[in-house]
């Protein structure tokens, strides 16, 4: 390129540019720097000094551009110059030293901008002025007509993530670009800036293209214009390229879109209305929840007698009206107010206004911001749920069963406040948790139980149904019933369990003494049937026996007979218990002396059971006569006995006991069905191999 592109392309430009030596004598300089100091260029040697020293400039600022220069470092700064004629303007002085190829540096170039107007006017415009080549802030690349790269700057490298001179002699055309559109689809090569400078034969301005980063794939922005370049004849001889990284605002822009999205979403699911409110425009915008809270659609503005509307009393109009005006002319940021309003239909509510006020740099309110919150029917639903509070926490101190609710994501574990005195157990000492009612549970049921309750939370069962038995604080075993609903996330995942727990002891002793006496029922119809039938035959035989015993026989004769009458009322005995067994026949009950029928019974006892094995009567003292029936009373303790025997057939000790027992009202409930009173307490033990569970169950059978 020769020199006078360069000349034309510096004298294009609105910014004055010069060339000087460390003696600050101006070797070079363009157009725009002679228009803008008012010299001309045959009186350059002293012009730089003039320019930039004067009556008004601060010391400071020529010590800090002497300092530039002899270190040979740069200088960017707004300071007060002066014109040739004296007049003074605000200058935005840049100062970059040129470097050789061999190093070091043998001139500076200068750039002049005037920024009067910005300075005096405090527009607060962003500077975006270009400086040439390397020293400029924007990225530019400059295209031969062809579209080949002429020339790619510092900046324009960094942005394109290009290195050295890769860029140069590449045309538009090449596809090594890959720019990309604003919706980050491909953009094609007709709309590239050159191209479109080039067809349309204009400056084009404003094309926002992007272009992923080589090493991290990320996408940089870039805000482009296309300039061309003409000589006398107004041929192009060339296209300038300028481009900015906005990539920091389109992500900021993007975030800002996102935060509206997420405002404009959490505005259309709020309960409350959200509303703005222009005080200088009265223009009003509110949410959707605006029509469900005051019947119908919000004003598009706001003015007072709109307001007014809203508000169901005159009072209230007032209220709100004096609330909002002092904090808007006090000066605060906020404010909250309340009052009722009446709907179309008819109905009316209770709203709840905060809102906070928006004001600008002089302090002047310009804009309300707030909530509305619909506080009647919140009222109304606090109510009922303090009803329905009330209502559970009565049902739940009135029932017998403990009412529990397991939150297995905290941890917590609630359960109705007497829930142990309720069942009988210790009270813990601090809240209830999962460990202490685990402790309570019995040690035989405790696997069975943990396991069917682990086994429900890890289905996708919604019920859970199970019975075990727990001790009590004074040792009893109390049986319970569970009954819980488990609750799930939409995953299936258990996060909730809440059930009831109620005593079943009293309902299993019946059900048990219920299942007895039906089979004691059955037992006793068969066994009655028998006995009367078999009563009917001894009848014949004690019959004939006694009709014998009147006839003359012989001695042998006579002891048959009398055995067979012998046998015959043993006989006739035994169907008349069996009889008494199956309810047919009533106990024939008694004053029964203990002491003497214990004694023959064990003498009795003696005769039948073996020598290997030892029986021993401990009868206390001063036994209490009792109302029993004393045969059936033999027949049991001999049963027990007998039953004794056969359980050790190497041998052992039965021990028959009894002795006097009052039974107060306070433990009554744990010995069945008895009464408070007096009693006298007969037992039968043995050394026996014991009974088996199945056995023990069913002993009383």
């Amino acid at each position: 390129m020769d020199e006078a592109f360069y000349t034309d392309m510096l004298d294009a430009m609105s910014d004055g540019v010069m060339v000087f030596d460390h003696e600050k004598r101006i070797t070079f300089c363009n157009q725009a720097f002679l228009d803008i100091t008012g010299f001309n260029r045959g009186d350059l040697d002293h012009a730089l000094s003039a320019i930039i020293e004067g009556a008004g400039t601060d010391p400071k600022v020529i010590a800090a551009i002497n300092a530039s220069l002899s270190k040979g470092a740069e200088f960017d700064g707004e300071i007060l110059s002066f014109r040739k004629s004296g007049e003074p303007f605000f200058n935005h002085f840049v100062i970059k030293p040129a470097i050789k190829i061999s190093g070091g540096e043998n001139h500076f170039i200068g750039i002049v901008r005037d920024v009067t107007s910005k300075i005096t006017n405090y527009c607060g415009f962003e500077r975006d002025y270009e400086f040439i080549f390397e020293n400029v802030l924007a990225g530019i690349i400059i295209h031969d007509p062809d579209s080949r790269v002429r020339f790619i700057n510092r900046k324009a490298r960094e942005m394109l993530g290009l290195t050295g001179n890769a860029a140069i002699d590449r045309t538009a055309e090449d596809r090594g670009w890959q720019f990309l559109r604003p919706d980050g689809s491909p953009m094609p090569l007709e709309e590239l800036p050159f191209n479109r400078a080039i067809d349309e034969n204009t400056t084009v301005r404003g094309v926002l293209l992007g272009r992923k980063h080589p090493f991290d794939d990320s996408i940089g922005w870039a805000l482009c214009d296309a300039f061309l370049a003409r000589n006398d004849a107004g041929e192009v001889t060339a296209v300038l390229v300028s481009f900015s990284d906005v990539s920091r605002l389109i992500e900021s822009e993007k975030s800002a879109n996102a935060y509206r999205e997420r405002f404009e979403l959490a505005a259309r699911a709020s309960q409350d209305v959200i509303f703005e409110w222009n005080i200088e425009t009265d223009a009003f915008s509110a949410n959707e929840a605006f029509k469900n809270i005051y019947g119908y659609d919000p004003p598009a503005i706001m003015t007072p007698e709109n307001l007014d509307a809203l508000i169901a009393t005159e009072n209230g109009q007032h209220v709100v009206r004096d609330v909002a005006l002092e904090a808007i002319e006090s000066g605060t940021d906020r404010f909250a107010v309340d009052y009722m309003i009446n709907r179309p239909d008819g109905s009316m509510g209770h709203v709840a206004i905060r809102a906070f006020i928006v004001r600008n740099s002089q302090g002047e309110a310009t804009r309300v911001i707030g909530t509305a919150t619909d506080i009647g029917r919140l009222t109304a639903a606090l109510a009922a749920l303090e009803e329905s509070e009330a209502r559970f926490r009565i049902i739940a101190d009135t029932v017998s069963d403990v009412l529990w609710d397991n939150n297995l994501d905290s941890g917590r574990l609630w359960m109705t406040p007497d829930w142990a005195t309720k069942l009988g157990v210790p009270e813990p000492s601090g809240p209830p948790k999962e460990a202490h009612w685990r402790d309570l549970i019995s040690p035989a049921d405790i696997g069975a139980a943990l396991q069917s309750y682990n086994e429900a939370l890890n289905s996708k069962a919604t019920n859970w149904e199970t019975e075990y038995r727990i001790i009590s604080a004074d040792g009893r075993t109390i049986n319970v019933a569970v009954k819980a609903r488990i609750l799930r996330h939409p995953d299936g995942r258990a996060y909730r369990v809440l059930g009831s727990v109620r005593d079943v002891t009293a309902l299993k002793r019946q059900q048990e003494g219920y299942t007895r006496a039906r089979a004691l029922e059955a037992v006793g119809q068969l066994t009655g049937g028998v006995a009367h039938d078999f009563n009917n035959l001894l009848m014949i035989i004690l019959g004939n026996a006694e009709v014998l015993e009147t006839t003359v026989l012989d001695e042998d004769q006579a002891e048959s007979v009398a055995m067979i009458h012998q046998a015959s009322s043993s006989a006739a005995d035994l169907t008349r218990r069996l009889l008494s067994f199956s309810r047919q026949s009533q106990l024939r009950a008694g004053c029964v002396e203990l002491t003497s029928l214990m004694t023959n019974t064990v003498a009795l006892l003696r005769i039948g059971i073996p020598e290997t094995i030892a029986i021993r009567c401990d009868l206390k003292p001063s036994i209490w006569q009792a109302k029993a029936d004393g045969n059936a009373l033999e027949q049991a303790v001999i049963n027990l006995a007998v039953n004794a025997r056969d359980a050790m057939p190497d041998g052992g000790e039965i021990t028959i006991s009894a002795e006097n027992q009052t039974i107060s009202s306070d433990v009554q409930s744990a010995l069945l069905d008895l009464e408070a009173g007096d009693y006298v307490m007969i037992s039968v033990t043995d050394t026996g191999h014991g009974m088996p569970p199945e056995v023990l169950g069913r002993a009383f059978e």
